[in-house]
């Protein structure tokens, strides 16, 4: 149910990009969107196959969502760090 909202409001907005812009903007924004959300689907399906694979308990999937979304902005945030003090930015 949630998803159909979302959906609703994407293409509600996507008619209002027409209607003020170019059809050309609204296709790049309808574009995105679909890539975007085909993407989340996909990683979805990741995180399935890999608590399956794993053997991740139910009650312990959050905490290790949680813990591996952080890890990946922590870890990101250094090889940037590294990345501008390398050609010092």
């Amino acid at each position: 149910m949630r998803a159909a909202v979302w959906l609703a409001l994407s293409f509600s907005f996507n008619a209002l990009v027409r209607h003020w812009m170019v059809p050309a903007k609204a296709l790049e924004f309808l574009t995105g969107y679909l890539i975007e959300y085909s993407l989340s689907v996909d990683n979805i399906l990741v995180f399935v196959l890999i608590f399956s694979s794993f053997a991740v308990l139910p009650r312990d999937q959050h905490r290790v969502l949680f813990l591996g979304i952080l890890s990946a902005l922590l870890l990101r945030r250094v090889v940037i760090g590294a990345g501008g003090v390398a050609h010092g930015a």
